[in-house]
């Protein structure tokens, strides 16, 4: 949203992530007419922010969503949208737990497909078919894959953890389970070189 462009000039930041709108919910991949629709609302409502983005000097990254029939879900429907536009001011977002819930892709895939555009990652896991946004490591994407896959592209932007302390976790080992997420983070640092 712009408010969200407006508050990223406020903190200093570079990038503002952004989801695709969902004008047709996400049931619309087997159904071309509500597919075509959400694609051309999406470009309309990319080519309003994308002024706001440019007078402020912000990128605007489109996230990859974990549905199966939303048509704008796979890298290759992203980044066709990405295609429309400036390649200065719209990049991609690769949530690798959203990537992770497809069975016909692995989150190396999108990385490959994303790259030109990849500025951010959103880290978290999952098993097939349900986006828990789980600890890496918790879940059953391959993370070795993931980070020489990284390695490959030469990818040096926004990798940032997106999970937490569930609200069932009794606050006496909250700073526990906070813990491992900082030496799960430590790890991950050292793994993206």
């Amino acid at each position: 949203t712009k408010r969200s462009i407006h508050n990223a000039v406020v903190l200093g930041a570079k990038y503002v992530v952004v989801h695709p709108f969902l004008p047709n919910f996400i049931t619309e991949r087997n159904d071309e007419a509500l597919a075509k629709d959400t694609y051309k609302q999406n470009l309309d409502a990319y080519n309003e922010l994308l002024a706001c983005a440019m007078e402020n000097d912000i990128e605007l990254c489109i996230e990859n969503m974990p549905w199966h029939e939303f048509s704008l879900a796979k890298p290759s429907d992203i980044m066709r949208l990405c295609g429309e536009f400036d390649d200065k001011y719209i990049k991609t977002c690769l949530d690798i737990g959203h990537a992770n819930v497809f069975y016909e892709l692995k989150p190396r895939d999108y990385i490959k497909e994303m790259a030109p555009r990849l500025r951010v990652i959103h880290a978290h896991d999952n098993f097939y078919g349900v986006d828990m946004h789980l600890m890496p490591f918790c879940g059953n994407a391959d993370w070795n894959e993931i980070f020489a896959t990284l390695k490959e592209i030469d990818y040096e932007y926004i990798f940032e953890l997106e999970t937490g302390v569930p609200d069932t976790v009794d606050n006496e080992i909250a700073t526990d389970v906070l813990n491992i997420f900082i030496h799960t983070v430590d790890y991950l640092r050292k793994e993206e070189r």
